[in-house]
């Protein structure tokens, strides 16, 4: 009866994890369905829906197919919400091709002009092992929708989750929700454009008075500076209900660019100039509604979204006001979640079993305290299947990515130390960077003196963009390239290069977030809650990422590689303990040496 979720965070270990079930199948001689789901808005066939927000991409789907006016839905489901016989038909032959990639279901649906999502639930529900994003269950709304979609309960469901040590900060950032100045500009020319006259002038007055509590003026408003309380129209609002209650706490102090803010405090400033709160969210949702009826997507829903999520508790989130540092005239207002455990904790104790996996999930009782697994969880630690004699690790104490220490001589002197690096490696090498800012500094040395052929991942790459550098890289397995790219980027997870595609791996600096107001809160609320906060909230995920991207280079048995850790702070011993225990690192400034003679040692065996 039960039913087994694979979780991952990256679509590229989707078909990894097709192809074990495959084998798995074949090796046993079972027989059972399993189905690949990506998410809903990357399986639609409906032009342009890729430009869509999620929240708003929900919400149109959930119309199409409400008013039965999708002409992929239709070839999936008949107005009573019955199967159609087409699509019976194309089950029957699903079942019997065995495990498909989402992407060649989707493809296949293309070509019968039939709902790739819609298909793969009629799929998932006869299916024993379903592989989906995090979100299908770790965010509250989704999974309500997506098992009610199945008829299928948490209890009655296997969870393993892929890649674990991603599923607190996707948690976290799934339940955070932003406003910018840009989004509210942009949806007040989105009344204009709608004659929605009032409502422009709600949003150009909201804008107006978060503007006020960045510049410490809550009076300072645009226009003519008569409130707009009293002018609202009937129009605009007919047919619009209250929502309820609000209230809580919350800190009011700048440091720099940014401070904590409580939710009174933006309430009490939108209630000073507009309606009711309450009313003003309801009145954004309701036009927000009838703009997505007229062109798919809103910046007013989306607006209204944030506002009706201010509303929600204090208790785990923070709520931070921040401007650019040149000018007032930019800001975000964000509502931050900090405790992960707030929405996976019902999952873990519903739920007929969790298993969480990864190959950096360190220090495992991190992971438990912070998801909720409370009593219930335990943890095994498995030794690494690869001989260490194929792996070379060091820590090189010569340079810094240190903020106070950045500067060209430090930038040309880590260009340096990977210059010599790379030239005594016969192969691909990867040099990992904790920032795109730090990859850029740096790259202008390094390019110059580097004799190989340099690749370089770019922000907001594509799927495709992506596949291509790879493929191009691949190519120099025996000449030799190097890759330049960021520490929890494109390249730093979920993509193999095993064998003599890949030979050493340099983790350039170490990737500590900023010490902004969300960390410092991360940090400070896990030390009232575990008495651990700078591990939990600062130094165990900076050092998870650096392990994770160090990973890239040794993937199975045979696979021989060198991986260095570039920067002195990784000696001290809040950083080095961090380390896995049987990787046997070795401090060193004379590295030259030991890696010519781990390659001439292993070319000779």
């Amino acid at each position: 009866k039960e039913t087994v979720f694979f979780l991952t965070s990256r679509h590229t270990q989707h078909r990894i994890a097709l192809d074990t079930i495959n084998k798995i199948k074949e090796k046993f001689s079972l027989n059972f369905v399993a189905v690949d789901i990506i998410g809903k808005k990357w399986m639609c066939l409906v032009p342009e829906v890729s430009s869509m927000y999620t929240s708003e991409f929900h919400e149109f789907c959930k119309k199409q197919v409400e008013e039965y006016t999708c002409p992929f839905y239709v070839g999936v489901k008949n107005r009573q919400g019955k199967i159609t016989e087409q699509a019976e038909h194309e089950l029957a032959d699903f079942g019997n091709m065995g495990s498909l990639h989402a992407e060649e279901l989707k493809e296949r649906c293309t070509q019968k002009n039939m709902c790739p999502y819609y298909l793969s639930i009629e799929l998932a529900k006869k299916a024993k092992v379903i592989i989906a994003d995090y979100y299908y269950l770790f965010h509250p709304r989704i999974r309500a929708s997506f098992l009610n979609s199945l008829k299928k309960e948490l209890s009655e469901i296997i969870i393993i989750i892929d890649e674990g040590h991603n599923l607190p900060g996707r948690i976290r950032e799934t339940m955070s929700f932003y406003l910018t100045n840009t989004m509210l500009q942009r949806a007040e020319k989105e009344a204009q454009k709608f004659n929605f006259k009032e409502t422009a002038s709600y949003l150009k007055e909201i804008q107006a008075v978060i503007g006020g509590l960045v510049s410490g003026n809550e009076g300072s408003r645009a226009g003519s500076g008569e409130s707009i309380k009293d002018r609202q129209s009937m129009n605009d609002r007919q047919s619009i209900k209250s929502r309820q209650g609000i209230g809580g706490l919350g800190i009011s102090k700048y440091r720099e660019n940014e401070r904590y803010i409580s939710k009174e405090e933006v309430v009490r400033a939108i209630e000073k100039q507009l309606d009711d709160y309450e009313e003003v969210v309801a009145d954004l949702m309701f036009i927000g509604e009838d703009v997505r009826d007229k062109q798919k997507q809103s910046y007013i829903g989306s607006v209204a979204e944030f506002l009706d999520a201010w509303s929600g508790d204090d208790e785990g989130y923070a709520r931070i006001l921040r401007r650019e540092q040149d000018t007032f005239r930019r800001w975000s207002l964000s509502y931050r979640c900090l405790d992960p455990s707030l929405t996976a904790r019902e999952v873990i104790d519903a739920s007929r079993t969790v298993i969480m996996m990864s190959g950096t999930l360190s220090p495992p009782e991190m992971y438990q305290e912070l998801l909720g697994f409370g009593e219930r969880g335990s943890s095994e630690e498995f030794p690494s299947p690869f001989p260490e004699e194929n792996r070379l690790a060091l820590v090189v104490p010569k340079t810094t990515t240190r903020y106070v220490q950045r500067s060209p001589e430090q930038f040309k002197s880590i260009a340096a130390v990977c210059t010599e690096i790379t030239d005594a490696v016969p192969g691909n090498s990867v040099l990992f960077f904790p920032s795109y800012q730090v990859m850029q500094d740096v790259s202008y040395y390094f390019t110059k003196d580097n004799k190989r052929i340099v690749f370089q991942e770019q922000p907001h790459f594509t799927k495709e963009q992506k596949e291509e550098l790879l493929a191009g890289f691949k190519k120099y397995a025996l000449s030799g390239a190097v890759l330049l790219a960021t520490i929890g980027g494109s390249f730093s997870e979920g993509i193999d290069l095993p064998g003599d595609l890949l030979k050493c791996v340099v983790v350039v600096g170490l990737p500590l977030v900023p010490p902004d107001l969300e960390t410092k809160s991360l940090v400070a609320y896990y030390n009232a809650k575990f008495g651990k906060g700078e591990y939990y909230g600062y130094i165990f995920p900076a050092m998870n990422k650096a392990i994770q991207a160090a990973g890239r280079c040794i993937r199975d048995e045979t696979d021989r590689g060198v991986i260095v850790f570039l920067d002195h702070r990784y000696t001290w011993p809040r950083y080095f303990q961090c380390f896995p225990s049987d990787w046997n690192l070795t401090i060193t400034r004379d590295y030259l040496p030991k890696i010519k003679h781990f390659f001439s040692k292993n070319t000779s065996n």
